[in-house]
């Protein structure tokens, strides 16, 4: 952790806390593009703490928001076509 109480990206799990925290908060929206129910238990406090610290923690919620999307869609057309394996690596 850096120096003081600033909490930064140290880690994957810092990063995924930042992601699920994103994730909730488009969960929370009432016209939201998804639902996540389990966002916002995994993102916890830790994850809101990273995104307020972070100049660009909030910001880039779009960005976590289209690529659920995206890759949503894509999961689910290729399910459609008879794919039974999917292994995203990102």
């Amino acid at each position: 952790m850096a120096t003081g109480s600033k909490r930064t990206l140290e880690s994957v799990s810092d990063t995924a806390l930042l992601v699920a925290h994103h994730r909730a908060m488009e969960s929370a929206r009432p016209d939201a593009l998804f639902k996540d129910p389990y966002a916002q238990r995994l993102a916890g406090e830790h994850g809101e703490e990273i995104a307020r610290k972070l100049l660009w923690g909030r910001r880039t919620a779009w960005s976590t928001v289209t690529r659920t999307v995206l890759i949503d869609e894509i999961v689910l057309r290729l399910a459609g076509q008879g794919v039974d394996t999917v292994l995203n690596l990102a």
